[in-house]
């Protein structure tokens, strides 16, 4: 059974997206962006490896 991240995971998660982003340089607009596109369709979001 797939278990589903707490409101804090995903905080932790995108916190860590943002720090590598800016550690290599990409544009944090690009990246919210994404962060957005992923919030819109969920059901593209799915962790292969907690399926």
């Amino acid at each position: 059974m797939a278990s589903h991240a707490t409101a804090g995971e995903c905080d932790q998660r995108r916190l860590v997206v943002f720090l590598l982003a800016e550690q290599i340089g990409a544009p944090v607009d690009q990246v919210e962006q994404g962060e957005h596109q992923r919030e819109r369709y969920p059901g593209d979001n799915v962790d292969a490896l907690r399926a």
